[in-house]
C-alpha cells in the first residue's frame, strides 16, 4: 500500500501491515502538510495545551518514521513508490498476482503544490483554485508515471486500473460541485456522488460512461471476483458470465444472500454493460444522532437510495448552511434563486432545513430527473416517503450497537515523541 490510510492506528492491529499488506508508505491519519509531511490532531474534542501539542511527523516507511523525504512533495514521493513496487514485481514476480493500493492525499487539503505547477494556472484568478488545479496536475501526472511503468514493467495488457474518489468537494478548499448540491460532509449529492473510471486492456466495452447505482463497498467484490474467475478458468476475465448471483454479494441486492462480504460484483455491467445488478444503496444511519444528537454535528441524519428515489432524513450536513449551490468562483450566471425559479416556475418545494426541523425534517427526490435536488416531493409522494422508511428500519434493526468513545489525551502525538503511531492499549 501507498498513501493514505485513514482507518484508524490507535491500536497496531488496526494499521496496513497488520490488515493484510505486505508494505507499506505513507501516512496514518486523513490529512497532512505535502511538504513537511507534519499532521495535527484537530477535532474540536482534542483540546490539547501549549503550542506544539497535537503536532506530529506523520510519514512512515513500514512502521519507521522517515524524515528523509522532507522538502519533497507527497504526491511524487507516492507516485515513486509505486512505479519501484511495479517495476520489481515485473523484473521478480511477473507471474503473481499484484494488488496495488494506492491512495493519493490529493486533491485533499491543505492547498499545497509545486510553485512551478501554479505558475502553470496564473490564467486563474482565484488563488484556491489556482492551487487546486495545480494538485490536480501533479495528480494527473502521477497517474500518467504509474501507467507507463505497468507497460514498461510488461504487466499492463492484464492490468485493471480503478481510479475513484471518496467525496465530493469543498468549497473551502478550492473544490466545487456545481451545479450539484451541497458539499464534502454533506450527504447533498455534491457531497456523495464520487467520480470514477475503470481503465483496462480487459474490458469489453471501452470509452462509455455507466450511471449505475455503485457502493464503494461494491469494488472489493469486483476486484475478488475478477481475479478469482481469472484464476479458475485460467483465462481472461472479460468474457465471463454475469455477476449477478455470484458469491460475492449483499442479501436482497442481487448477490448470493448467504455471502458475508458488503458489496455486489459489478465487473459485468461496468466492462460490457450487463443489467446494472444494485437498486439500493443505504447512504447512512446516524443512530446515535438519531437518539440524541451527534456530539460532533448536533444533527440527526439518514438517507437511502432506491432506484431512482432518494430519502433524506434530517439535516444532510454538519450544519444548516451547507445546503446550498456553490457556484464556482468566477460563476457570472443567475443566482441559484433565480435558476430554481426559472426550472421549476416557482412551484417547487425547495427542502430547507432550519433550526426548527433539523432533526425532523423530510426530503425527497427523484434523482434521475432532478440530480441537482432542486424539487422536494416527499408531500406528493407518500408512498414512496414510507417505503423508503421502512426501508430505513430494515436496516437499522441489523445495525450493530454505536461505540463512540470520549476524549483520550493519550493520541497526543506529543506524547509519543511526536510521532503518530498507536496510542491504545491492546486487549
Amino acid at each position: 500500500m501507498v498513501g493514505k490510510w485513514h482507518l484508524g492506528y490507535y491500536l497496531k492491529k488496526f494499521q496496513p501491515l497488520q490488515r493484510g499488506f505486505d508494505t507499506f508508505k505513507g501516512m496514518l491519519t486523513g490529512a497532512e502538510y505535502y511538504f513537511s509531511h507534519v499532521a495535527r490532531c484537530e477535532f474540536p474534542f482534542y483540546d490539547f495545551k501549549g503550542s506544539t501539542s497535537g503536532w506530529g511527523l506523520d510519514w512512515f516507511d513500514q512502521e519507521t518514521p522517515v524524515f528523509e523525504d522532507q522538502g519533497l512533495y507527497s504526491t511524487d514521493v507516492m507516485t515513486q513508490r509505486a512505479v519501484e513496487i511495479i517495476s520489481s514485481h515485473g523484473l521478480n514476480k511477473s507471474n503473481q498476482p499484484l494488488f496495488l493500493y494506492l491512495s493519493y492525499q490529493a486533491v485533499h487539503g491543505r492547498l499545497q503544490a509545486p510553485q512551478r505547477d501554479i505558475d502553470r494556472f496564473a490564467h486563474v484568478a482565484d488563488e484556491k483554485r489556482r492551487t487546486y488545479a495545480a494538485m490536480v496536475w501533479k495528480l494527473d501526472e502521477g497517474v500518467g508515471n504509474v501507467t507507463r511503468a505497468l507497460r514498461e514493467a510488461g504487466l499492463y495488457e492484464n492490468s485493471v486500473m480503478v481510479f475513484t474518489t471518496d467525496n465530493g468537494g469543498h468549497p473551502a478548499f478550492g473544490g466545487n460541485n456545481w451545479p450539484l448540491r451541497g458539499q464534502k460532509g454533506t450527504y447533498w449529492e455534491g457531497g456523495i456522488r464520487g467520480t470514477a473510471f475503470v481503465h483496462s486492456p480487459l474490458l469489453e466495452e471501452k470509452g462509455v460512461e455507466r450511471f449505475n447505482l455503485m457502493h464503494v463497498v461494491d469494488w472489493f467484490p469486483t476486484l475478488l471476483g475478477l481475479v478469482d474467475r481469472a484464476h479458475e478458468k485460467k483465462e481472461k476475465p472479460s468474457g465471463f458470465a454475469p455477476s449477478v448471483g455470484n458469491s460475492y454479494g449483499s442479501p436482497g441486492l442481487g448477490g448470493d444472500r448467504n455471502s458475508s462480504v458488503d458489496g455486489i460484483d459489478q465487473w459485468a455491467a461496468i466492462s460490457r454493460g450487463a443489467l446494472p445488478p444494485r437498486y439500493e444503496l443505504l447512504h447512512t444511519i446516524d443512530p446515535m444522532g438519531m437518539d440524541s444528537g451527534d456530539p460532533l454535528t448536533g444533527t440527526k441524519q439518514a438517507a437511502i437510495r432506491r432506484g431512482p428515489w432518494k430519502l433524506l432524513l434530517g439535516a444532510p450536513g454538519q450544519n444548516v448552511n451547507q445546503d446550498k449551490w456553490i457556484p464556482p468562483p468566477d460563476w457570472s450566471g443567475q443566482g441559484q434563486e433565480d435558476l430554481i425559479s426559472k426550472m421549476y416556475g416557482g412551484k417547487c418545494e425547495i427542502c430547507r432545513f432550519t433550526q426548527e426541523n433539523i432533526t425532523t425534517g423530510v426530503c425527497l427526490f427523484n434523482i434521475e430527473k432532478d440530480p441537482q435536488e432542486r424539487c422536494n416531493l416527499a408531500s406528493t409522494e407518500l408512498a414512496v416517503v414510507a417505503d423508503l422508511l421502512a426501508r430505513l428500519e430494515a436496516y437499522n434493526a441489523t445495525a450493530v450497537p454505536v461505540q463512540y468513545p470520549g476524549p483520550d489525551d493519550r493520541c497526543d502525538p506529543a506524547q509519543l515523541g511526536h510521532f503518530f503511531g498507536a496510542w491504545g492499549e491492546e486487549i
